[in-house]
């Protein structure tokens, strides 16, 4: 659908910039028109929230080194929480703000200088991406290029997990989640309609780093109509 359509809804995010070094300011560019061209020919809500939705999703980039150079996802959560109070007091005033214009209210992305990385190996052409990470393909070619998605609710839970009530061994561990996830870059359009990302989010063990974090592949029938 296009996004010129005067039905279809908007959808996006607040996208936070986490890192300045000259090397990521030599790539910026790169990488934003990369991201944008992979979210504009991949999944959209449309293929698991009924509706018209805009082809393609709007970012706002949150890109200042004096705000936020280096923050943690932890710092990210807190100023996006801010943000987002901010502009209900703009709403409530009759301003037009951010969240009434498709800006996911609960989920931001965050780029990293991991995230830079990432986006930067990722294969140029989207379609040739559709084949090498095609689910269900279980050992792919390639890294999956991803994008962080961090979820404004739910900050991460103590480490490591508890055991289960009557349970014992690894397979009585209830699920770890960290507040935030790998989001590929070809299912952030799945990530949009979630309510609750902690059930989304790939399975995980934190004692093996965030490097071990799988990338959420998003929902499968939505794939499988590309």
């Amino acid at each position: 659908m296009a996004a010129s359509d005067p039905e279809a809804q908007p959808w996006g995010f607040l996208v936070y910039r986490t890192v300045y070094t000259p090397e990521s300011n030599a790539v910026w560019d790169s990488v934003t028109s990369k991201l944008e061209n992979y979210l504009s020919n991949s999944s959209s809500p449309s293929g698991i929230k009924r509706g018209k939705w805009a082809a393609a999703p709007r970012l706002w980039y949150m890109d200042d080194a004096a705000l936020y150079d280096s923050l943690s996802i932890d710092q990210v959560r807190d100023d996006f929480t801010i943000q987002f109070f901010k502009n209900i007091e703009l709403s409530n005033q009759g301003a037009y703000e951010v969240f009434s214009r498709g800006a996911h209210d609960t989920i931001c992305l965050v780029i990293d200088n991991e995230v830079i990385h990432s986006i930067i190996d990722a294969p140029e052409d989207v379609s040739e991406a559709k084949q090498l990470f095609k689910r269900p393909t279980l050992t792919p070619k390639r890294p999956i290029p991803y994008i962080k998605a961090v979820d404004r609710h739910k900050p991460p839970k103590p480490n490591p997990p508890k055991p289960l009530h009557g349970s014992g061994g690894s397979h009585g561990r209830e699920k770890q989640y960290p507040g935030w996830m790998k989001a590929g870059l070809l299912w952030v359009g799945d990530v949009y309609p979630q309510e609750e990302m902690e059930i989304e989010c790939p399975e995980w063990d934190p004692n093996l780093g965030d490097e071990s974090y799988p990338v959420y592949q998003g929902v499968p029938a939505s794939f499988f109509d590309y």
